[in-house]
């Protein structure tokens, strides 16, 4: 299994993963241009990794915005990881700063339609 990384720009975030640990981490601006191309790479090998997945995996987001495109791709790569929810642990710690509402919200909203843990987690600043 590989790992999948790549760095962050102006519009894309940094995600990290690693297949030997089951950590996925997503940090930055998530506003694409063409979302789906965006992380359609990053959801193969997600899936890949989900056929042979270790027990216990974190996804850790911290985002500072987010476009409606990336909100969707966002969403399925979660419901990747919650179709394995009965035989694996999967952990989202959702990061955002304290006045920032709409970052919390969406995190909210998503551990309210996806059946996995989410740890909403206050940072000083996403830098």
């Amino acid at each position: 299994m590989e790992d999948y990384s790549i760095n962050a720009t102006k519009a894309t975030p940094a995600i990290n993963f690693n297949s030997q640990s089951g950590i996925l981490s997503i940090n930055g601006r998530s506003i694409p241009e063409d979302s789906v191309s965006f992380f359609e790479p990053l959801q193969n090998i997600v899936r890949q990794y989900l056929e042979n997945s270790l027990p216990n995996n974190t996804i850790n987001i911290r985002l500072d915005y987010l476009n409606s495109s990336s909100t969707a791709c966002l969403l399925g790569i979660l419901r990747d990881y919650e179709k394995l929810n009965k035989s694996v642990t999967t952990i989202v710690n959702w990061q955002y700063e304290s006045e920032d509402e709409d970052i919390l919200n969406i995190g909210l909203n998503f551990s309210e339609i996806i059946d996995l843990k989410f740890n909403m987690i206050v940072v000083d600043e996403l830098n």
